[in-house]
């Protein structure tokens, strides 16, 4: 990643994007583990931004168009209140190849570029940031099972991805 400072979104710079995808539903940050497993998260859109290196999850019920639409505008939103004013998308195909995903890029005058069928290396800071996301999250919630298996729940693991970026984020490369 560079040697900026990270944390920081560069402005104008081009952000790769990627879904990173759990078999365990986790749970939501405001219900305490009471909601039904319907509502819990499935997954994640990961944004990279490419100058920086700065990484942002957007963490989803479901990964249709429609969740991935609102999870692009709250990273939008973030980017804005940052001083970053996004021109364009990497991304994996898939979702991100919907009509309305490409509608609601084009309608922000942004350019969005899909990776080749296979070319997973076209994409590769997404890909690496989703390695990088789930390893340390990996990590840090096998760290937990082993010091506190009577409270050890997989179901947090969208708490242990959310703060291995905060860590990534905010720690010099």
């Amino acid at each position: 990643m560079g040697s900026l400072k990270t944390g920081q979104l560069i402005p104008g710079s081009r952000v790769f994007c990627d879904q990173l995808e759990s078999r365990i539903k986790g749970r939501l940050f405001h219900t305490a583990g009471r909601e039904p497993d319907r509502d819990r998260f499935c997954g994640a859109t990961i944004f990279c931004d490419a100058a920086s290196g700065c990484i942002h999850p957007e963490f989803q019920v479901t990964l249709n168009a429609s969740d991935s639409i609102a999870a692009l505008k709250n990273f939008e939103r973030d980017a804005l209140n940052k001083g970053v004013d996004v021109q364009s998308y990497n991304t994996a195909n898939g979702i991100f190849k919907s009509k309305r995903f490409v509608q609601e890029v084009m309608k922000n005058s942004q350019v969005i570029r899909c990776s080749g069928v296979g070319a997973k290396w076209q994409n590769g800071a997404a890909e690496g940031a989703i390695s990088v996301v789930s390893s340390r999250a990996r990590t840090m919630m096998i760290h937990a099972a082993l010091h506190w298996p009577e409270v050890e729940d997989a179901a947090l693991w969208p708490l242990a991805v959310q703060h291995a970026l905060h860590l990534y984020n905010h720690t010099p490369n």
